[in-house]
């Protein structure tokens, strides 16, 4: 495994879009193994992801970590390995001798890529729960179903406790910041309900309350300027 270890410690970096691992040996353990490089709190991490019947089962690690483990992979369990990088497709194809044999194929047009964000990896999802959300409120218009829409708004709950648990772990904000920001946003926008004694913003309409709310965020900004 010599070889293999000298293309791994070569190609596995920033320039790879993604490995993917396939032709298990077993037939216990995982069917396919993806690699993919990963942004995660302004550090590149790779992150494995094992398909393990119908479940995915992901965990991150350091770059020396994840290549030691695809090299016990292929070792032990694993067949082939396919690595598309940026401007290079490699093949791996283990024999039953334990030969590997590496077939490295440069690309025409380099290709543009991002280390794959984990908030850009999950937004499908957060798509996905709110069309149902929006296909739950049919139900309960045309059927009177309220029992879906309840279970589709906590999806989209669950969504935003993820993200936020996420950006926590980037360093970037926490689920108590969104609680509080939304929670500072509807005080301010609805003075009628939270602050009826204010006859001043009660007064101001839907439109100047957004313009005042817009002016106050915008006056912190224009102080920290020299």
């Amino acid at each position: 495994m010599t070889e293999l270890a000298g293309f791994l410690e070569t190609y596995v970096n920033t320039q790879m879009i993604r490995i993917i691992i396939s032709g298990p040996r077993k037939k216990e353990g995982p069917s396919k193994i993806q690699i993919r490089p990963l942004s995660l709190k302004g550090e590149i991490k790779f992150q494995e992801t094992q398909t393990v019947g119908q479940k995915e089962l992901h965990k991150n690690y350091e770059q020396n970590e994840i290549i030691q483990r695809m090299l016990e992979w292929m070792e032990h369990s694993f067949k082939q390995l396919q690595l598309e990088g940026q401007d290079i497709d490699a093949t791996v194809l283990i024999s039953k001798k334990g030969k590997a044999t590496i077939k490295i194929k440069k690309s025409r047009t380099p290709k543009e890529f991002v280390p794959m964000l984990a908030h850009n990896r999950k937004k499908k999802y957060l798509l996905e729960e709110s069309n149902e959300v929006l296909e739950g409120i049919d139900r309960l218009s045309k059927e009177n179903d309220s029992t879906n829409l309840c279970e589709e708004l906590g999806d989209v709950l669950f969504q935003v406790a993820l993200h936020s648990v996420i950006a926590e772990e980037e360093g970037l904000f926490t689920v108590e910041d969104v609680i509080r920001d939304v929670s500072s946003k509807m005080k301010f926008r609805h003075p009628k309900i939270f602050s009826p004694e204010d006859k001043q913003l009660a007064g101001l309409s839907w439109e100047e309350l957004k313009q005042l709310e817009k002016a106050t965020e915008e006056e912190p900004e224009k102080a920290e300027k020299p």
